[in-house]
């Protein structure tokens, strides 16, 4: 698991909303590269010690998954069809 990712895991979890608001911004920017992103939230629903760690990797990768995998079939459906 990425360190730095669990450190953004940690701030996006956080009650400083100066910090979460940060957070939310680099997971924005992190979210435009959606394997590495995928790849990160499920290193983090595998190994994460920490069970909020884990809890929250599996509701962002339900929630980044969904919109990303109906870009997916979109593509595929599309490369199918040539």
């Amino acid at each position: 698991m990425d360190p730095a990712f669990n450190s953004l895991i940690t701030q996006l979890l956080s009650a400083d909303n100066e910090q979460r608001k940060q957070a939310e911004a680099l997971f924005e920017q992190v979210k435009q590269q959606p394997e590495a992103c995928a790849g990160n939230l499920l290193a983090t629903l595998r190994t994460a010690p920490e069970l909020e760690h884990r809890s929250f990797a599996a509701i962002m990768m339900r929630k980044v998954g969904l919109s990303r995998c109906s870009l997916l079939a979109a593509g595929s459906a599309r490369k199918g069809s040539l």
